[in-house]
């Protein structure tokens, strides 16, 4: 049962008693500290403070019950969708006007987290999320113009991460170490960019895919352990491995643009497939296998593969792109310093106003363009799987 409170003239309360909480959704602007205390008799206290009376009225908060994997597209927004997990919904009702003001919130857990999901300038702080479960799936993601700041002094231990950034957010994640026992993800869309420093690193797979212009960044300066890894860059997306690490095998996929940074993994045997001015720099000690299309470009960093691929004497008559480079390109993140614990200045307006640019759904043409431009890349691949990739060559 939730109690709320309202202090004259700035500040709003609630406090959630035993009502269990698995995750937290600030789906609102402003600048939001989340906190851990063990000793409280509520699963999440909430204090929101502003200088405007007007903005603290739009604030709601709740605990109803959500989807922790899946969410929908409404005017080119992410929103949550509903599922059996109990999570914090922290809101704004939607105004009549356009409404200004500083913001500040603070949450209080009592229980860690497994998820958060934020529009806010939001600093997560060490205990808030579960860390130290090998069994757990945690999840971070960021919306719109949000950014996420979580850095702890342990390892970072989990079965399965999932950190997701869209719009024009971030998500920055400092720990000394990273261990992941199924799969790590992490996704980039619209422009934002996820950057992730942890000098030790290991996962059975990582999976990472950049797209519309959106940045990936994996640090690990002591060790970076892979069995599987799987990297996607789309429409001038990025993604930076560095400055060291060693991977199984290597799938790597670039189009339109898209970069894949990730010769300083030194893998065993890599797939590349890069089309439409796609490049990706890879390091592979067996096996090299490569297809490019209309200036698809492959580079291998340092030693030479033992085996190559040819070009192919199919109907297609596919040329590879490939060639040796003596430098290892690649970008790097750019440490972030938390924000102070201070008001963000803030407009929330009607959502007529707000979403009046997007459009609803793309134009037919559009529609066709992208459809044509699907149906040519997987009519391509189709025909990659069903015949032999490559042909091979060693390397004496």
């Amino acid at each position: 049962m939730s109690t709320d409170t309202i202090v004259s003239p700035f500040q709003k309360l609630w406090s959630f008693g035993n009502e269990s909480i698995v995750a937290l959704f600030v789906h609102l602007p402003g600048r939001v500290f989340i906190n851990y205390n063990s000793s409280s008799n509520s699963s999440v206290d909430v204090t929101v403070s502003s200088d405007s009376k007007a903005l603290l009225d739009l604030v709601h908060a709740e605990v109803v019950n959500r989807s922790l994997e899946s969410s929908n597209v409404v005017h080119g927004e992410f929103t949550p969708v509903n599922g059996k997990h109990p999570v914090l919904n922290l809101t704004t009702l939607n105004p009549t006007e356009v409404t200004q003001g500083n913001l500040l919130i603070t949450l209080s857990v009592n229980s860690p987290v497994t998820m958060l999901s934020t529009m806010a300038d939001t600093v997560l702080n060490e205990g808030s999320l579960i860390s130290n479960n090998a069994s757990a799936t945690v999840r971070l993601q960021s919306l719109k113009s949000g950014s996420i700041y979580y850095s702890i002094d342990n390892t970072l231990q989990a079965n399965v991460l999932d950190l997701t950034s869209h719009g024009d957010s971030s998500i920055q994640v400092v720990a000394p170490r990273i261990d992941v026992g199924t799969i790590w993800k992490i996704t980039t869309y619209s422009n934002s960019a996820i950057g992730v420093v942890a000098p030790e690193a290991s996962t059975t797979e990582l999976d990472s895919l950049a797209f519309d212009e959106s940045a990936i960044y994996l640090q690990s300066d002591k060790s970076l352990t892979i069995e599987q890894s799987q990297t996607e860059a789309f429409s001038n997306g990025a993604i930076n491995y560095y400055p060291q690490g060693t991977c199984g095998n290597s799938d790597v996929s670039a189009y339109n643009f898209g970069v894949v940074n990730i010769a300083s993994l030194i893998c065993q045997n890599t797939s590349a497939h890069v089309f439409f001015n796609g490049i990706v720099n890879v390091q592979t000690t067996d096996t090299l296998e490569a297809n490019t299309i209309d200036d698809g470009q492959v580079n291998y960093f340092n030693s030479t593969p033992l085996h190559l691929p040819q070009d192919s004497d199919s109907f297609f008559h596919l040329k590879t792109n490939l060639a040796k480079v003596d430098v290892n390109t690649y970008n790097k993140w750019t440490l972030r310093t938390a924000p102070a614990q201070e008001p963000l200045y803030v407009t929330i307006a009607p959502e007529e106003i707000e979403f009046s640019s997007f459009e609803a759904t793309p134009s037919s043409n559009y529609g066709g363009t992208i459809a044509a431009f699907v149906i040519a890349i997987l009519g391509f691949l189709v025909y990659i799987k069903r015949t032999k990739r490559v042909q091979y060559e060693s390397i004496p």
